[in-house]
């Protein structure tokens, strides 16, 4: 089951994701600040939650965007064997920032199920999902760019970097 986030700044609801903020952070292996409250009340930020039950097992945080350029990982999918291809720009309209997954439940198409859903939601009503050749990752982690290179089919992915 997923959720989509819609926080006022200084709410409860904001108590509760800065709670759960902090749990993703201790379990992930990088740190990253939450998006700003401000973003994710007015749209341009969206946090999905994956649940299973009441138990949240999966988080993204996406946002929209306008250009990425193209990373070539290594064989491997590994971070540091990264070919930087001539910064060429490409059109890209949804960054995908943050995917964490509970590790009881990776490998099971959470993330890939949160992406299909951020690609929905970050259009307007009725319109067609974001295609998935204008999705790019912000700073993968090597499990990151395994799975961003599995999404676009390719070892060829496109990046950016994010706003915040």
């Amino acid at each position: 089951r997923l959720a989509a986030s819609a926080v006022a700044p200084g709410s409860a609801a904001a108590a509760q994701l800065r709670a759960l903020w902090e749990f993703v952070r201790r379990d992930m292996s990088h740190a990253f600040a939450p998006p700003p409250e401000e973003n994710v009340a007015s749209g341009a930020a969206v946090l999905l939650l994956a649940l299973r039950g009441r138990a949240v097992v999966g988080l993204m945080w996406a946002e929209r965007i306008c250009e990425a350029e193209l990373v070539q990982f290594g064989d491997c999918g590994s971070v540091g064997h990264v070919t930087d291809l001539g910064k060429k720009g490409v059109p890209a309209s949804l960054g995908v920032v943050l995917v964490w997954v509970r590790r009881l439940d990776r490998r099971r198409g959470v993330a890939a199920t949160m992406l299909g859903a951020a690609r929905r939601v970050a259009v307007p009503l009725g319109a067609a999902p974001v295609p998935m050749d204008e999705v790019a990752f912000s700073q993968p982690t090597e499990l990151g760019a395994k799975f961003a290179a599995s999404c676009v089919g390719r070892q060829t992915v496109p990046v950016y970097q994010p706003r915040w």
